[in-house]
């Protein structure tokens, strides 16, 4: 059984983990360095595993530690609410956070919370950021949940998850003053309005270019945002 473990420790280990720094991690908590790494030292003690890496700068997660973080926060979160709850505080609601994939924000959101019951009991907080950081967040317990496509990294027992929609890509193009396609995959080479290498999006498209050996494709234009892609290929560019 796990004893004697304060709840500072918990605080302080949520601030730690934000600023990756003991000395300005001690100066928001309002005790020294030294005394700030003792309690982060005593906690690991009583957990019986490392919640931090200290041979890296900044400080990093154990992989035992991220796991942690999750439930610490869940725990704090549900603490301090109930506790509001039995004062008797007006207007009490619990915070959610969850990290988005900008292209699924917007579409999933309205619809999700809109069939939730108590809505109105909870503030949801909804950070849009690329799919690569929602997985980070996840994993290093930033958020409660994410909105991601599919990834290999969330397929373990961590965490749970719900397919919500499949999604295809398809190969598009402007039509030309004929209302016919203006480009054609018949043609010798096709300027291909692409995403970037380190985004998810590109390492799919790349991925499956590579395995079908479509060499007609010439990439002329890369970005990381879908809309603007969306735009280049609407004015006939690709």
């Amino acid at each position: 059984m796990i004893q004697n473990i304060e709840l500072r420790w918990l605080y302080d280990l949520i601030v730690l983990e934000k600023y990756r720094n003991f000395t300005v991690a001690a100066d928001i908590r309002n005790i020294s360095q030294s005394s700030l790494s003792r309690r982060i030292q005593t906690l690991e003690n009583s957990l019986g595993f490392e919640v931090f890496d200290r041979d890296t700068s900044p400080l990093k997660l154990t992989e035992k530690g991220k796991l942690f973080l999750l439930h610490v926060r869940s725990l704090l979160d549900d603490f301090e609410y109930n506790i509001d709850k039995i004062k008797g505080t007006n207007d009490i609601r619990s915070r959610v956070t969850i990290a988005s994939a900008h292209s699924l924000a917007g579409y999933i959101f309205p619809k999700i919370l809109g069939n939730l019951k108590n809505y109105q009991e909870k503030i949801f907080y909804v950070e849009s950021i690329n799919v690569n950081e929602t997985v980070d967040h996840l994993r290093n317990g930033k958020c409660d949940f994410i909105a991601s496509f599919y990834d290999d990294e969330l397929m373990n027992t961590q965490f749970l998850c719900h397919k919500l929609f499949s999604a295809k890509l398809y190969l598009v193009t402007a039509p030309n003053h004929l209302g016919c396609p203006k480009f054609s995959l018949e043609d010798g080479s096709l300027p291909l309005m692409n995403y970037t290498d380190d985004s998810y999006m590109g390492k799919k498209v790349n991925k499956f270019l590579q395995e079908h050996q479509s060499h007609s494709f010439s990439t002329t234009f890369v970005s990381s945002m879908s809309i603007l892609l969306k735009d280049m290929i609407k004015g006939g560019y690709g």
